[in-house]
């Protein structure tokens, strides 16, 4: 019995160590490059085969006690032939156990060295990116029929943790028109249908699962070629969850400036709940320098280098965004602007509407000058502004295509204005209205006889800049072009003072002539003027004029239409002001609405 017994282990022993030398020869001869070519050729013609391109691949070496694989140059065609990524080392650990169930389970992916060239170009035989098919090839597909719902013969990998190092990543598009700022200087040159964006960045995520993973983004600089809109580095962190994107620790360097971000969110989009794209971050806060968007965006901006510290709210989604709690100063503190505001449409230049209420802006006039002064036009009355003094504003702006409107109440050390300017872009005219219940127009403009005024005023200015190029070429000249039509209520000259003066300027831009008329019972007086420098408004050359017209029944006449003219203007200045205050209710309104929405959403 005890013979049998070590006869049969002896055979169990036997068996069992030819199991162990098997293994460790299959072991030996996978580790050989011998095998290890051969299994990586094998491999690489059955991408080539799913895939449809050419693959290379440098080196592949297997370790199976590790039970990991290391790749290297590795090399992927489009579908054109281009040469499109290219990554220098691909190292992954592997459950060789998953790989009886057909399934690929990536423990660790470590990728370095990554180049990539990604396009979408308008070729009728690039329909779609040239990276589409790589997507594709790793979706699981669906069979129709009772094999419903099954694994189709699609490359099912799945990953649960990865690293990346991308050395420089290339993404272009070209929809086959020509850029939108061609032949337009003044328009910015970033354009989605012409993008040439190149980055890099270092990646880490972990936790991969079906409930979502966090990740880390270092290191990532990003630069478009075409538009010229530069970003030095970009890092956070981000976690997904439940479709919901938390982001933390977001720094963003630009060329002169940088933006933070501590806490923010991106709800993303869902079919089958209906969700729709959201996001809302904590406080934005960052010192930001102007100029870095000009060339993309405005290049009106090219010479602002003033440092602005900004603070803010920003929610939205894919209808609109807003603004909330927005701060910006200098770092003198002698600029302040608080503000709120919304976008929408985020779509369609046409319909958009830009729309903020500044709840109050506060600066000296040299900080104003200063900041005028970082724009490449044509300055008027720069004299008179310092005369100003502290200056205030509470308000809104209002952008719409091609328009631009400021509307308000102006402070100054001389006196308050109520003002409505607009910028008609389209016409090429900047045209408004003002009106001052006590204003020292005559400290402003170095003309001490003239006390307080009293006025309402209506402006239009000519901004085109071939219209006003013929006018200098025919009479030259440092004026603007235009005219103003004013009612001065009350006046003092000397010691004398007036009331319900007409008053009118024309500029042909060389010279401006204007003419003041006080329509009497028994005389009109009147008196013109001229001048050729708003800085040297003293200058002035007068003529005064008087006229009989006591018995002159036309004038009477016109006196009483004048009168029913004021008094008609009276009532519509009360209603526009009535209208004014509707208006900015419905708005209040309208920003509840849609941040109820918003936040529903």
């Amino acid at each position: 019995m005890k013979k049998n017994v070590r006869k049969t282990l002896k055979i169990f022993g036997i068996i069992l160590m030819t199991i162990v030398i098997l293994l460790l020869t299959v072991a030996i001869l996978v580790n050989t490059d011998y095998v290890q070519n051969k299994l990586k050729d094998r491999a690489v013609e059955m991408l080539k085969k799913d895939l449809q391109t050419d693959i290379r691949v440098g080196h592949v070496s297997v370790n199976i006690l590790q039970q990991s694989i290391n790749l290297e140059d590795v090399e992927i065609d489009d579908r054109q032939g281009r040469k499109m990524l290219r990554t220098k080392e691909i190292s992954a650990g592997l459950q060789l156990k998953a790989l009886l169930r057909k399934d690929i389970i990536v423990t660790d992916l470590d990728i370095s060295g990554v180049r990539a060239n990604l396009c979408r170009p308008a070729s009728p035989t690039d329909s779609a990116a040239n990276f589409q098919f790589l997507i594709d090839a790793f979706k699981k597909k669906k069979t129709p029929g009772k094999d419903k719902g099954k694994k189709g013969s699609g490359l099912n990998f799945q990953i649960k943790a990865a690293s990346l190092g991308i050395d420089t990543l290339c993404y272009a598009t070209d929809n086959g028109r020509p850029r939108k700022n061609t032949g337009k200087p003044r328009r910015g040159a970033f354009d989605v249908g012409h993008l040439d964006i190149c980055t890099a960045m270092q990646v880490r995520m972990d936790n991969i699962g079906k409930e979502g993973f966090d990740a880390e983004i270092k290191d990532c600089k990003m630069t478009d070629k075409g538009s010229g809109l530069t970003v030095n580095s970009i890092s956070l962190k981000a976690a997904l969850r439940k479709g919901i994107i938390s982001l933390s620790d977001v720094d963003i360097r630009l060329p002169h400036g940088n933006l933070a971000i501590a806490q923010g969110s991106i709800t993303l989009p869902d079919k089958k709940t209906g969700k729709k794209l959201s996001y809302a971050t904590d406080k934005l806060t960052g010192t930001v320098q102007l100029r870095d968007i000009s060339k993309p965006f405005a290049p009106a901006l090219k010479g602002f280098k003033i440092p602005l510290n900004l603070q803010c709210r920003v929610k939205g989604g894919t209808a609109s965004i807003h603004f909330d709690n927005v701060s910006v100063s200098t770092t003198d503190k002698k600029l302040h602007v608080n503000a709120a505001g919304w976008v929408t449409p985020i779509k369609g230049k046409h319909k958009q509407h830009v729309h903020f209420n500044v709840a109050k802006m506060t600066t000296d006039c040299a900080t104003a000058e200063r900041i005028i002064n970082q724009f490449t036009v044509k300055k008027f009355m720069m004299k008179q502004l310092l005369k100003l003094g502290k200056l205030s504003f509470r308000g809104s702006l209002d952008v719409k295509w091609k328009n631009v409107a400021v509307a308000g109440r102006l402070n100054t050390a001389a006196g308050g204005i109520n003002t409505r300017v607009t910028v008609d872009s389209k016409n090429k005219y900047l045209l408004g209205s003002v009106d001052t219940d006590s204003l020292q127009l005559g400290k402003v403009m170095e003309m001490p006889e003239i006390g307080p005024v009293s006025c309402n005023a209506d402006f239009r200015f000519d901004i085109s800049k071939q219209r006003t190029a013929q006018m200098r070429r025919q009479k030259g000249g440092k004026l603007p072009i235009g005219s103003v039509k004013a009612m001065v209520r009350t006046v003092s000259y000397k010691f004398i003072k007036m009331h319900n003066l007409d008053t009118t300027i024309e500029s042909d831009g060389a010279e401006a002539n204007g003419k003041i008329v006080n329509v009497g019972k028994v005389f009109d007086v009147s008196c013109s003027f001229s001048f050729t420098d708003t800085n040297e408004m003293h200058k002035l050359k007068v003529k005064p004029g008087l006229r009989l017209n006591f018995f002159d029944k036309e004038k009477r006449e016109e006196r009483k239409a004048k009168r029913e003219a004021r008094k008609a203007e009276r009532k519509a200045l009360k209603e526009e002001r009535k209208a004014e205050r509707e208006r900015k209710k419905a708005e209040k309104k309208q920003e509840k609405a849609l941040s109820k929405k918003e936040k529903a959403l």
